[in-house]
């Protein structure tokens, strides 16, 4: 392939680009590689051999020609792509994937029996989605969910970190919540899983609005290096139990003292 300077490459791409992006092919893996080359030349960035290469191949073929392989698989991928786009984020990958696979269709490619299967899963839940059978919570699960959202906060960086499929489902929650939307029921049911120990403490409180409870004030004794016990406080409970941003859960006591003191549930003890 001859040598071509780097604004005939830049050149060549945008006009590919702009044909690519009028064909059926829009969003193409192929086309996102070279609008992403022409990023890169835009910045004068260099491209690898291999980068190149694919690249000065794809200006030379063009456009792929095609015809369609199978017209009534091809419209129920429209239809679901449409319903996942409506949908917002909350269908962002699986709008992804069959725009993928739409164009797989369209030319005939082959696939295995658990791509056919995992394909029409897909387009059943968009045709559902495009029919209004979309899952709206209730209010009670609204609640829940405003809940888990919170507890979430209180558990630590290494377990958040252990579990990414939780932040995802903790994204998609969040978002539903504040911009409204849709929200895949297997996205509220993986975070409410996550933080179910801690949603038992709110559906069943250790203490409410009323009852009485002791807290034990120690301090700290540098010649022992212990914390000695210096006395038991009784206080009332003020609150119902409720979450705090950072996550805890906590009620609001009434102290001998007259301090009005936010405890979590787990440093008072029953009288």
């Amino acid at each position: 392939m001859p040598r071509k300077s780097r604004q005939l490459r830049m050149d060549q791409a945008a006009a590919l680009s702009a044909k690519w992006s009028d064909s059926v092919f829009v969003n193409d893996y192929r086309h996102r590689f070279i609008n992403d080359m022409r990023r890169r030349l835009d910045r004068n960035k260099g491209l690898s051999t291999k980068q190149r290469n694919w690249l000065d191949t794809l200006i030379e073929d063009g456009v792929p020609e095609f015809e369609n392989a199978d017209p009534a698989l091809t419209t129920r991928c429209d239809v679901a792509v449409a319903a996942f786009e409506a949908a917002g984020t909350a269908y962002e990958w699986e709008l992804n994937v069959v725009k993928d696979f739409r164009n797989r269709v369209m030319l005939g490619k082959k696939m295995s029996e658990k791509q056919t299967s995992f394909l029409n899963n897909l387009l059943s839940t968009g045709e559902e989605l495009a029919g209004g059978a979309s899952w709206v919570p209730s209010e009670e699960e609204v609640t829940e969910l405003k809940n888990a959202v919170l507890l979430y906060h209180g558990y630590s960086t290494m377990w958040k970190n252990d579990r990414p499929g939780v932040h995802r489902a903790l994204v998609a929650t969040k978002t539903f919540l504040e911009e409204g939307g849709h929200l895949k029921r297997g996205d509220a049911d993986k975070l409410c899983k996550a933080v179910a120990g801690k949603l038992k403490k709110i559906s069943k409180p250790r203490f409410k609005s009323g009852d009485l409870g002791k807290k034990v004030v120690s301090k700290w004794n540098p010649v022992t290096r212990r914390g000695e016990v210096r006395e038991t406080q009784r206080g009332v409970c003020m609150s119902d139990v409720y979450i705090t941003n950072d996550g805890l859960i906590v009620n609001d006591w009434l102290l001998p003292t007259g301090e009005l003191a936010t405890l979590a549930a787990e440093r008072v003890a029953k009288r």
